[in-house]
């Protein structure tokens, strides 16, 4: 009897036991929660250390393993190597690649949103730039479209005012003509026809060769990319002023983001609008930057005169019709820019 009771008491410890360690086996310890090991795909080469292209890549990626204790771990590939930037968007949709920094202009064929950032002479500082994006509904629209082609947008990175970069001065609409010009997309194709340049569609990955080689002779970049890239190897001229700045993205696929659970999304949202707003401090801090190298490394400088600078205004109004003619999207955005930009 004494053995009998001696077994029930054992047995029943042993399912007390067995039911804590099961409590305790639902709770997951840090190292047994699952880990995403993304992969982010950049259209860009890696550039200077501080700028809005490290920003946004291998420092958001940083700063998401640090607050996330590693759950997060996002591997950055530059220079488009997991897949060619014209594949980007439609890699999201697929789930082929997690996340991409890339501009959204260069998918406009599929989603005509993205040409917005492509627009010339769009605000007049960064600040009157962010606000039509941010606080005017813009990103609202486009963010809505890509989501379409299965992609998030995260946050706006702004690379630096925008200029034409040459081997020949341009100073009038006059020294457009006979030039191969980079299109960065076919929005400004027309644009270029009617100055008398040849467009040329290059990926990103290969400007710097093309103007070393002389396939093409100008290319609308940011103007810090004089240093950053080192085309000041390679050009001799650049023309401030064509426009405040491109629009690049952190994007990432909406079949990873539902992977993620909601406390690591809100890590991330968090990390992303810090982000971009280092990315306008960046601009800021640096505006004068580009001016400064140019001249050190004897690359002329060119700033259109007042007369010169409607002239371009004008001619590039052909951009900005035909933006507004291609969606019921596109067309809600320049309604918007009408009635901000004239008040």
């Amino acid at each position: 009897m004494k053995n009998q009771l001696m077994f029930i008491l054992i047995l029943v410890l042993v399912l007390m036991l067995a039911a804590c360690s099961s409590g305790q086996s639902g709770k997951k310890s840090q190292s047994d929660e699952d880990v995403y090991k993304l992969k982010m795909n950049v259209a860009f080469q890696k550039g200077d250390e501080g700028d809005v292209v490290s920003l946004s890549t291998e420092k958001f990626a940083k700063e998401v393993y640090k607050r996330t204790n590693g759950r997060v771990d996002i591997e950055v590939f530059y220079s488009a190597q997991l897949l060619p930037v014209d594949q980007m968007l439609s890699g999201l949709e697929k789930g082929t690649i997690d996340l991409a920094y890339t501009l959204p202009e260069y998918y406009g064929e599929y989603a005509p949103t993205g040409y917005y950032g492509s627009l010339p002479f769009l605000g007049k500082d960064i600040d009157e730039f962010m606000k039509l994006l941010r606080e005017d509904g813009i990103a609202t629209i486009l963010e809505e479209e890509f989501s379409e082609h299965g992609a998030k947008i995260l946050l706006y990175g702004t690379p630096g005012e925008y200029g034409i970069l040459s081997n020949k001065p341009i100073k009038s609409i006059e020294d457009m003509k006979g030039l191969t010009i980079r299109a960065g997309n076919s929005l400004w194709v027309n644009w270029y026809q009617s100055l008398g340049a040849a467009p040329a569609n290059i990926p990103t990955t290969d400007v710097y060769q093309g103007l070393q080689l002389g396939t093409i002779d100008a290319v609308p970049y940011s103007l810090n990319t004089i240093e950053f890239y080192n085309f000041h190897e390679v050009v001799s001229s650049m023309t401030a002023g064509i426009r405040v700045s491109a629009l690049s993205s952190v994007m990432i696929s909406n079949k990873t983001w539902e992977k993620i659970p909601e406390d690591l999304q809100s890590i991330i949202l968090e990390v992303a609008a810090e982000t971009e707003e280092k990315n306008i401090q960046f601009y800021r801090d640096t505006l004068d930057r580009p001016y400064e190298f140019a001249a050190e490394k004897g690359v002329e400088v060119n700033t259109l005169n007042e007369k010169e600078y409607a002239r371009f205004v004008e001619s590039g109004q052909i951009v900005w019709d035909e933006f507004a003619a291609l969606s019921d999207r596109t067309k809600e955005i320049s309604d918007i820019l009408k009635e901000k930009l004239t008040n």
